[in-house]
């Protein structure tokens, strides 16, 4: 299956779910089994997405394509996903803030392959990023919007500018992960409300997105590279849009419980309010 049937699932089915048994490559079906054949799939992806990004320009329709080839990969591998909420985003019209819940860095190559069809993205992440040899240039070439992580109220300021911006003026739709760090274990409470701050003040939808990604684990000496665990389940779901009003406190609200219960279903973590007072 092509990228292009992908998204016809999708939109037919208002989701995706991997099959009972996918059609692998030879290749995965030797060697699916292997954590190093998985990073060696996505590598090969960031690779040629490298060589691609010096020769012409890395748009929708290079994109799309590549980071649909992670979905393979991670299915090759022993992967199995479950989209949902894609009704969601045929609802809306212009660009939207999606806000998610950063559990991996599975969902940072997944993403696309899922939003591009409905409308073009871009997405907050760390500077850092960018300077990450090979892979950095792919980033670039998605202009992304970058925070240092340093200083908090320069990064505040340098999305609340940019991101107008790329939403009013280039249309684009932007991914925000209010979470500090990657973690398998939801907090409420340092998932902070910098995503709806810019929607209410680019007077833009905001959409919130459920994910659990433990498939792709988080390493101890390279945080990008954990293990693989096979046994958990890939889900990403899709809310209703919500305009915000007043000072953004129920919308915020209705985000964090939005992912709080998806993944409670899931059988994903989420730190209660008890223990947060702790």
């Amino acid at each position: 299956m092509n990228v292009q049937g992908f998204w016809r699932l999708l939109d037919e089915n208002s989701g995706y779910e991997t099959p009972e048994k996918p059609n692998l490559r030879f290749l995965d079906r030797l060697f699916g089994w292997s954590d190093t054949w998985y990073y060696i799939r996505v590598f090969e992806v960031i690779v040629s997405s490298s060589i691609i990004v010096r020769f012409k320009e890395y748009n929708q329709e290079v994109w799309s394509p590549q980071s649909f080839n992670v979905w393979k990969a991670m299915e090759g591998c022993g992967g199995r996903a479950t989209v949902s909420g894609i009704e969601n985003l045929k609802k809306v019209d212009g660009p939207v803030v999606y806000v998610a819940n950063h559990m991996s860095m599975l969902e940072t190559l997944l993403l696309p392959a899922l939003l591009l069809p409905y409308r073009l993205v871009t997405m907050v992440v760390k500077a850092s990023l960018l300077k990450y040899p090979v892979f950095g240039a792919v980033m670039k070439a998605c202009r992304p919007l970058s925070v240092s992580r340093d200083d908090p109220r320069r990064d505040f300021k340098d999305v609340m500018d940019s991101g107008q911006r790329i939403l009013r003026e280039e249309g684009r739709s932007i991914i925000v992960f209010p979470q500090s760090t990657r973690s398998a274990l939801f907090d409420p409470a340092s998932f902070n409300s910098l995503a709806v701050k810019l929607a209410k003040k680019a007077g833009v939808p905001v959409v919130p997105v459920a994910l659990k990604t433990d498939f792709h684990g988080i390493g101890r000496k390279m945080r990008d590279l954990g293990p693989i665990d096979r046994s958990k389940h890939v889900f990403i779901r899709f809310g209703e849009a919500m305009t915000v009003e007043g000072n953004g406190k129920a919308e915020h609200k209705a985000v964090i419980d939005f992912i709080s219960h998806n993944l409670q279903e899931w059988g994903g973590q989420v730190k209660s309010e008890d223990k947060q007072g702790e």
